[in-house]
């Protein structure tokens, strides 16, 4: 990590030098430490700084205050948050506004700087990456910018998300003007057309296209071609797109040169020829086709048939002549062709040409494009000697070999399998395998050969054989599958033994060349390893699957563990020294493999002891085929199965799938969840069964199903019934929905409606009887129409809306525009919606506020049930009631905002003990390095920090209690007392019209007392004045002072939190508050100069 300077900022020197001292140690990085997060601010300004620490709980600014100022100036630089509050919302709130990471002061210290220097360091260097990435975007867009060509930035909708061009760039309209639109809406429907199946293909491949058009421009027609490729985010396309107009009015006017052209034919690395047909004769010849052909380029133009003749080597002449006569008379396709020539130095090539049709010089005349082919023939030649050679060793092995295809026909035998049975090659191949066996075993070998084919290998099988003259062999065969290159099946290799009479089979299968010979043509990565564990022999697919060739496998120390993926190498390792000792044999075992290239793939592994005719042990066989596709596709398989199982059960109304069999029946196959709970599970028992099996006592339902099924793809029909499910003893009131989702499946979706139904009935029957009791309990009736036709409000409906039934509109219109002024701002567009949506309601249920005409605010709860008047019509009934639930509301929120403050002291105390106790436990580590008596000091300090702030946490705690007796008190004898008891002599308190008040005399006292001691101690005044003055329905008491002004910053959070210094601290304001509101009164700080807090008391708690 390069160096970085840290900024860490807490408002407690003693956290500031613990901090320093263990980050120093742990990271390395340059700690600067400030007690103040206003000096913090300054330095901010004037220096650029790697990442910030900082504390929560600071006076004047906390660390969100401090968040948000590095946040104006920079967006990325890492911010942690490290502090003692463990409330939720304050690490929501620090991350909503930015913070890199929040840390909790929670842990011994130790422990917690080496968590703050881990999630340090990785910010840091996450910084610095980022912002070396940023100089390396600077530099492309710059590079962007130089350039003609324009980049345009598509995404997965299709709307232009971004583009780059320089000034010379061409660009018909200001990037204004498109971006943020969809290319539909920019571009005319033929290049939109053409870009989405270009996108297409490139989502599918992630190859590049091109592709080229034209707009108009002020009658001027632009070509441009774009060159579309996939974002490297696998999402949105890039296309760089060239202004080409130029270059197609070069075209179009064939204005291209003809030096130009021939330049171009002259770079090209294949010889060129234009040889005239009517008179043969080379026209034109490049240089490449002279250094091909062993010519000058000036000495192949005019050569004649003679002179071509004696290029080509002497057996190609004859082909020459027919082709010229059959083909090139009336040549006009092009044709490819294979020459053999010898050169002017002797030196024989073969040649690939390419001859095409075209009119040169007004001559009719062929183009003639070639290459040296000549590597490539000889390639092919040994290729083809190779194989002979294969075929050879294959045909005259002494050991019977067969191959079979995938239905158990042979392939092929060689000679010593004919000699063995005394059959001739055209009466055994294309054969089954079966017909040699006798007829006993032949329903065995189709279950083995089965078993071959899953298993991949075979070993020690036998059969009773049937020779041509009619004698039984008994054979033991040995074999293998190979597989084409995409993992299919290809056919069978298998050595057949001739055990007949305990004849000997082969002695040493390990060192057999002709075993060799077939595991080496083997698809799968065959190997043998001896007794010791030493690899004896690998075959050549070894390299294709793993990417290490024979030779490095063979030097190996401890084949194959080192290719295998750790995590699966002591596994392979335990089954590998079991089958060392010959007992053992396993089939498909997966694992994974690490490539020469580190890619991952998986493996099934086959082992089996090999062992000569004597049974001695030579080691043992494995074979591992590559699965990583197979195991690919089953994982998505999983995947894709259990996705659609969950959104099939997660359905909420009843589904069925029916399947159309081949005779014709109809089948239930599936249901979903919903109606596995409603029948509790019994209508499992039907799944399986047709559906006149199920349906056999219900006709109609047996019709619909089958008429159903008989519907076209897509289509759906709807119908409304009574239904009685067969596991239950009640009737559902159903809309069923049949589709056709494929031509033999029917999907069958009900939606339970019995509950709608039975409400509108209930409804109906008690409408009015709902009327009376609701009047008898006090809660207000209505009926209204959606159309404002009808209305109808009950005494209590208007008692409880703050107006008489005289006052009611008598135009409904005129009700509705009243109730809408009467109806609170933010619940007005519900009422709106309610009418304009009844339709799509089948209850309302909701609670809105009121203005009554004092100006209070009144809750209520609403309740009613949506009707439709007439089944034809869109007119709708709403019935319902109106209830004050005013009390129960106030109180709910005044419960909240006590919990809410009660957390909050919580919090707070929490957080500056625990800041207290790690301060502690870092003097504590200090000490352990060196001996201080200052920290002594300090820990007794903080010792009387904690006493304090107990004992003041306690009186506040008390102060938010439930206040006790009220009984009259004379405010004025109450401060007086306090003026004689706690003042000093140096200030004087003035009394004046202070009233007589009902309140909890104790806890009153406490709380003017808090109130002038916190003002002498911090505002050093020389007068503290409390009088009273009256407002309409409340009196304010106001306690001011001329001493020091309290700071504007302080003013906003005064009453939440500390506003003395850690070592002076006091919970004075918050006991003032708590104990003030627990009175149901209030408390405020004046906006002015001059110190003055007012108490506002309700009239009705004033006696005088």
């Amino acid at each position: 990590m390069c160096s970085a300077t840290v900024l860490f900022v807490d408002d407690d020197e003693i956290t500031c030098q613990v901090a320093k001292r263990f980050l120093t140690t742990l990271t390395g990085l340059d700690i600067v430490t400030l007690s103040s997060s206003e000096k913090a601010m300054e330095l901010i300004a004037e220096k650029k700084f790697d990442a910030i620490i900082s504390d929560y709980d600071m006076p004047i600014h906390n660390g969100l205050d401090l968040l948000e100022y590095v946040r104006k100036r920079d967006s990325r630089i890492p911010f942690i948050l490290f502090t003692g509050k463990s409330r939720e919302d304050v690490a929501i709130e620090a991350l909503n506004k930015g913070a890199t990471q929040y840390i909790k002061k929670d842990a011994e210290p130790q422990s917690m700087y080496s968590e703050l220097a881990h999630a340090l360091q990785n910010a840091v260097l996450s910084f610095q990456i980022s912002k070396a990435l940023d100089e390396s975007k600077l530099r492309n867009r710059l590079l962007i910018e130089s350039m003609q060509d324009m980049i345009f930035v598509m995404d997965e909708d299709d709307r232009y998300i971004d583009f780059f061009g320089s000034e010379t760039s061409r660009v018909i309209v200001s990037p204004d003007e498109f971006l943020g639109k969809k290319a539909s809406d920019v571009v005319p429907p033929r290049i939109y057309e053409e870009y989405i199946e270009r996108k297409q293909r490139i989502l599918e491949t992630g190859q590049t296209e091109v592709m080229e058009y034209w707009l108009e421009f002020d009658e001027e027609k632009i070509w441009y071609r774009a060159y579309l490729s996939l974002h490297q985010n696998g999402k949105h396309i890039v296309l760089l797109v060239s202004d080409i107009t130029k270059e197609k009015e070069a075209i179009r006017l064939k204005e291209m040169s003809e030096e130009l052209a021939e330049a171009l034919i002259e770079s090209t690395p294949q010889g060129v020829l234009v040889i005239g047909l009517d008179s043969v004769q080379v026209l034109f010849a490049n240089e490449m086709a002279g250094e091909i052909l062993g010519y000058k380029k000036s000495e192949l133009i005019g050569f004649g048939p003679d002179n071509l003749s004696a290029i080509l080597d002497i057996s190609e002449h004859p082909e020459l002549v027919e082709d010229y006569e059959r083909k090139l008379g009336e040549f006009n396709t092009p044709i490819k062709k294979r020459y053999k020539i010898v050169n002017t130095s002797g030196t024989i090539k073969w040649l690939e040409a390419f001859l095409n049709p075209i009119q040169y010089a007004d001559k009719r005349s062929v183009l003639v494009v070639f290459s040296d082919k000549t590597e490539e023939y000889k390639a092919e030649q040994e290729i083809k000697q190779q194989t002979s050679y294969f075929s050879s060793l294959f045909e005259y092995a002494p050991l019977p070999y067969q191959s079979l295809d995938g239905n158990g026909c042979i392939r092929e035998v060689n000679l010593a399998w004919l000699e063995l049975f005394d059959y001739d090659r055209d009466n055994v191949i294309g054969r089954s395998f079966g017909d040699f066996i006798v007829e006993s075993q032949r329903r065995k070998f189709h279950e083995n050969f089965q078993k071959f084919k899953e298993d991949g290998r075979v070993h020690d099988v036998r059969y009773d054989m049937i020779r041509e003259d009619g004698d039984i062999r008994q054979v033991s065969i040995d074999g293998c599958i190979s597989y084409n290159s995409n993992g299919t099946f290809e056919k069978t290799h298998c050595i057949l033994k001739d055990v007949t009479g305990g004849a000997n089979g082969i002695s040493d299968p390990i060192r057999d060349p002709y075993f060799r010979i077939i595991a080496d043509v083997t698809y799968d990565w065959e190997s043998w390893i001896g007794n010791d564990g030493n690899l004896i022999w690998v075959n050549p697919a070894v390299e294709r699957i793993t990417g290490y060739s024979v030779k490095d496998c063979m030097g190996m120390k401890d084949y194959p563990i080192s290719i295998i993926h750790p995590e699966d190498r002591y596994k392979i390792f335990d089954i590998l020294n079991q089958a060392t000792d010959g007992e053992s044999k396993g089939n498909d075992i997966p694992f994974r493999i690490l490539t020469k290239d580190g890619l991952v793939r998986w493996i099934a592994m086959s082992y089996q002891p090999m062992r000569n005719n004597l049974g001695e042990l030579l080691g043992f066989r494995t074979s591992m085929r590559d699965t990583t596709e197979r195991q690919k596709l089953a994982l998505e398989l999983t995947e894709s199965e259990a996705f659609f199982r969950a959104l099939f059960n997660a359905i909420p109304e009843f589904v069925q799938v029916w399947e159309r069999e081949e005779d014709g029946s109809i089948r239930l196959v599936a249901v979903n969840f919903r109606i596995h709970d409603a029948s509790k599970g019994k209508v499992e028992s039907l799944v399986g069964k047709t559906v006149e099996e199920i349906y056999h006592q219900s006709p109609h339902y047996k019709h619909k199903i089958t008429e159903a099924m008989a519907m076209s793809l897509g289509d759906i029909i709807q119908f409304e019934t009574e239904y009685q499910m067969l596991t239950q003893n009640r009737s559902f009131h159903m809309i069923w929905y049949f589709t056709k989702a494929s031509p033999n499946h029917l999907l069958m979706i009900a939606t339970d409606i019995t509950k709608h139904i039975e409400i509108e009935k209930q409804l109906q029957k008690s409408k009015e009887r709902l009327g009376i009791a609701m009047e008898a309990t006090g809660i207000g009736y209505f009926e209204l129409r959606n159309d404002l036709s009808e209305s109808y409000f009950s005494d209590q409906w208007c008692d409880i809306h703050g107006i008489t039934q005289n006052q009611v509109p008598e135009k409904t219109e005129d009700l509705w525009k009243w109730f809408l002024s009467i109806v609170h701002s933010d619940d007005k567009e519900r009422f709106k919606q309610l009418l304009q949506n009844a339709d799509n309601l089948d209850v309302v249920n909701f609670i809105y506020r009121i203005h009554l005409p004092e100006g209070t605010i009144r809750w209520i709860h609403g309740y009613g049930a949506v009707q439709k008047v007439k089944s034809e019509s869109d007119v709708f009934r709403i019935i319902g009631s109106a209830q004050d639930i005013t009390p129960e509301i106030e109180a709910k929120l005044k419960l909240e905002t006590q919990r809410d403050e009660l957390s909050k002291f919580t919090h707070q105390m929490k957080h500056d003990i625990s800041n207290i106790l790690h301060n502690m436990m870092g003097l504590l580590s200090l000490l352990d390095d060196e001996y201080n008596p200052d920290y002594i000091s300090r820990f007794k300090t903080m010792i009387d920090q904690m006493e304090s702030l107990l004992r003041e946490s306690v009186q506040l705690a008390d102060a938010g209690m439930i206040i006790g007796q009220r009984e009259t008190c004379d405010l004025f004898e109450i401060l007086q007392s306090i003026n004689d008891t706690i003042i000093p002599n140096s200030v004087d308190m003035h009394l004046s019209n202070l009233p007589t008040v009902e309140c909890d005399l104790a806890k009153i006292t406490q709380a003017f007392q808090n109130l002038i001691q916190n003002a002498f101690e911090h505002g050093n005044p020389s007068t503290i004045s409390v009088f009273s003055e009256y407002h309409g329905k409340e009196v304010d008491i106001v306690i001011t002072n001329d001493g020091k002004e309290i700071p504007e910053k302080i003013r906003k959070s005064i009453f939440l939190k500390k506003i003395s210094s850690k070592d002076k601290g006091g919970l004075g304001l918050q006991i003032v508050k708590r104990i003030i509101e627990a009175h149901d009164w209030k408390i405020t700080l004046d906006d002015s100069k001059q110190t003055s807090f007012r108490i506002h008391i309700p009239l009705h708690d004033v006696s005088k």
